[in-house]
């Protein structure tokens, strides 16, 4: 399991080279995405957070239940957000976008762009892990 206070520390493989997008949804309902149209060679494993980069840490906040991470990879770069979907986008020094979208209308954002490629462009998973309190045994 993740734990509060600690950042997830995720292994992402992909079998075709494309644009890697890692995107989230935590317990409280926030959503928001780790990894924007990062590109990638077929069979690379890609860490998050990667271990060359300062600026770019999650960090587990509280409530505690299920941290759900969701991975797209596309074959052209995807855009499916605009300004007014991106809440932190004022803060400096920020590699994350925090989303003003729901879980729901994320994935749904998610399926309306995807739908407009091809099947063979693109391909997606997800992983549900539970968040625990710190401290407690996993």
């Amino acid at each position: 399991p993740l734990r509060v206070g600690n950042s997830p520390q995720l292994s992402l493989r992909t079998t075709a080279a494309g644009y890697m997008n890692l995107y989230f949804i935590n317990p409280s309902g926030k959503t928001g995405q780790l990894l924007t149209n990062y590109p990638v060679q077929a069979h690379e494993t890609i860490a998050f957070p990667p271990t060359v980069s300062k600026k770019l840490q999650y960090v587990l906040t509280p409530p505690t239940g299920m941290e759900t991470f969701i991975l797209v990879i596309t074959h052209q770069p995807l855009n499916l957000l605009n300004r007014r979907d991106i809440s932190n986008e004022k803060k400096p020094r920020t590699a994350i976008a925090e989303f003003n979208l729901s879980g729901p209308q994320l994935i749904n954002r998610l399926r309306d762009a995807l739908r407009r490629w091809p099947p063979s462009s693109w391909n997606a998973d997800s992983v549900q892990l539970p968040l625990i309190a710190p401290g407690l045994r996993s």
